[in-house]
């Protein structure tokens, strides 16, 4: 059970009225990182924990936090703290995929077992990692709707294959690369948000409104995705059903007049962090290489054998 980290999304002041619980925690050999359910979300991304703990919210579960989370990782156990013993209330935390539900008053030692369950269910995942070491090929295409959300689930679902073959370095590297070119793709691309368009929003505090407005004028385009591990090599293509740009017109954002511009940073960065990066030339189709960096099984020569 060493080594595995836990995320505790509650409310006031934590180290507090939870020392018990933590110095319990960590004499499993748990490391404990807090969070309230505002920070929830960006604190989970940088940080990717083991499994959740949540302390609940009036309504039994911090569901905004919980839901954006489980976009990004499906599977991963999230055990809730309960404030009511009601059966509805119950039902409702695992419908919304909590892994378990200790009603108060819960113990530490209910904790430490449902904690025992999660780490069951870990090790189980870990095999199917060891599964995935067996891959030769795979390929996916998705038709993604124009959802921030959904480009941290789509990479989400192909982490467990990047992570196999690639570096902690490289994995991160490929995560943040494809997160901007998605999220250019669906910004730029099909709901037509210019750079500047999108700096001076950012600057009025109305992105969120602009972004808002037009996908209720483009909603209906797709950002076609592929996903492609072969012979050691992950290509992903990325294609809009915008009006396309030229990338050589991108204002550079080294320049001392654009190092405050959020804008050009992304296809920036996705250029230091893959191998290869190439657009079409109508601008809305890019294709990003990276070699995997761990040793990958290669494909037998069924041909060779009589």
């Amino acid at each position: 059970m060493q080594g595995h980290s836990l995320l505790w999304i509650g409310t006031g002041d934590f180290f507090q009225e939870q020392a018990a619980t933590i110095q319990a925690l960590q004499s499993r050999g748990f490391s404990v990182l807090f969070s309230t359910a505002e920070q929830a979300f960006d604190l989970y991304w940088e940080s990717m924990p083991h499994i959740i703990i949540d302390e609940g919210s009036d309504q039994c579960l911090n569901e905004q936090p919980i839901a954006k989370i489980r976009k990004v990782t499906p599977d991963i156990p999230i055990i809730v703290l309960g404030r009511e013993n009601a059966p509805d209330c119950i039902l409702h935390c695992l419908r919304c995929g909590a892994f378990d539900y200790l009603a108060p008053p819960w113990s530490n030692e209910e904790l430490l077992e449902s904690l025992d369950r999660a780490v069951i269910r870990l090790l189980q995942s870990f095999a199917n990692t060891m599964i995935l070491k067996q891959l030769v090929e795979e390929r996916r295409e998705y038709a993604l709707d124009n959802s921030i959300d959904m480009i941290h689930g789509v990479i989400s679902s192909l982490m467990p294959t990047i992570n196999t073959f690639c570096s902690a370095k490289s994995a991160n590297e490929i995560r943040m690369a494809l997160f901007e070119i998605l999220l250019n793709a669906i910004e730029h691309g099909n709901l037509r948000i210019g750079y500047d368009e999108k700096n001076d929003a950012l600057d009025a505090g109305t992105y969120q409104q602009l972004f808002e407005e037009r996908t209720r004028q483009h909603g209906h385009k797709k950002v076609r995705f592929v996903f492609i591990f072969r012979r050691n090599l992950f290509t992903f293509i990325v294609e809009d059903e915008g009006e396309g740009f030229n990338v050589k017109q991108l204002p550079d954002p080294r320049n001392a007049e654009n190092l405050l511009k959020t804008s050009g940073r992304g296809i920036l960065m996705s250029y230091f962090y893959m191998d290869r990066i190439q657009y079409n030339r109508k601008g809305n189709r890019v294709i990003l290489i990276k070699r995997a960096d761990k040793l990958c099984v290669q494909r037998p020569d069924f041909r060779s054998h009589p």
